[in-house]
């Protein structure tokens, strides 16, 4: 074989194991049989593992940096490998070429025409993309969705949303908040983007749920089960128990000793008045109950009374506070 075929033939291994180290990083969901047959060539596991020791080796950084460049000032939505990347050493045309994997998709994904719905407090609203998929939006809510020939990828920006994903394994559903990535290819499950940290409940399927970075650790979480991320890390996946996931799409929202302060966030996407704490530490009382989405202010009396506070109504707000609490700075709910 001449020196040329013999480098094209190690590019296209390069390239291969890239694929796979990105897909898994990416949190794409991955056969674990189609893995194992291709690592069963000691070359093949031995360039995988090689490329995953490097990761965070400046080379990529700087591969990826210069694929990003190049893509932003060329326009191109997705870079595609040449004889350039033949004269690269060996170390950074792999890291390249982990660039090329990761990074065309994203750059396709920041170049995509944008879709969005919000409603206001107390509305709902359905969304229906092109792929199949439908997106419910609780109230107080906002999406962004952006889709492509490789990604499908649904921002929220505010509130919650419950998502019935249609299968397509050759483009993988990602759903973003604030704080979190969510990969999944056909599933149901249910999001809260909470300023505390995104809460997921997945109803049936399976979701890998973790940070927002592309290559932050991530969780398996299987319908019936939920989880929380907080201070960038997910929780290990809880059981539903009785309470389904995307309950208030039949006008309840379920109650498991949670915060008083995360319950008054979900009750302002419903209140057409603010809620708010008179004092911040009421936010840490914790509540237990199935209310109606309808009813906020009866919500809000019955905890009043379960936690011997007192409702106030002032001005455009329903206020929690305690008994005998002078009036003065009202310490807001987030």
């Amino acid at each position: 074989m001449s020196g040329l075929l013999q480098r094209l033939a190690l590019r296209r291994r390069e390239r291969e194991a890239a694929r796979w180290l990105a897909s898994r990083k990416d949190g794409a969901p991955v056969e674990a049989g189609d893995f194992d047959a291709w690592s069963a060539d000691p070359d093949n596991r031995g360039r995988y593992e090689t490329l995953e020791n490097t990761w965070d080796d400046e080379a990529l950084t700087l591969a990826l940096r210069r694929v990003e460049h190049q893509a932003a000032r060329r326009k191109r939505p997705a870079p595609k490998i040449g004889r350039a990347w033949l004269a690269l050493p060996a170390g950074l045309a792999a890291a390249a070429a982990v660039a090329v994997v990761v990074l065309g998709p994203q750059i396709e994904l920041s170049t995509a025409a944008v879709q969005e719905r919000a409603t206001g407090p107390g509305q709902t609203a359905t969304l229906d993309l092109p792929d199949g998929s439908r997106i419910d939006l609780a109230g107080d809510s906002r999406v962004r969705v952006r889709l492509t020939g490789r990604r499908r990828q649904v921002e929220l920006t505010h509130g919650q949303a419950f998502f019935a994903v249609a299968p397509d394994a050759t483009r993988p559903f990602q759903v973003v908040t604030h704080d979190s990535r969510i990969v999944v290819v056909g599933t149901r499950f249910d999001v809260a983007a909470l300023n505390a940290g995104t809460e997921l409940a997945v109803e049936e399927g399976k979701v890998r749920f973790g940070g927002r970075g592309l290559f932050a650790a991530k969780r398996l979480v299987e319908g019936g089960h939920g989880s929380r991320l907080a201070q960038g890390a997910a929780a290990a996946p809880a059981s539903l128990d009785q309470h389904p996931a995307g309950g208030w799409r039949s006008g309840w929202i379920e109650a498991q000793d949670t915060p008083l302060v995360q319950l008054v966030e979900t009750l302002n996407l419903w209140s057409p008045r603010k809620v708010e704490l008179a004092d911040a530490s009421l936010g840490g009382l914790t509540v237990t109950g199935r209310f109606r989405v309808t009813r906020p202010e009866r919500t809000l009396e019955n905890i009043a009374r379960l936690h011997g506070l007192e409702l106030r109504r002032s001005g455009e707000a329903l206020v929690l506070a305690r008994h005998g609490a002078r009036h003065g700075t009202v310490g807001k709910a987030p």
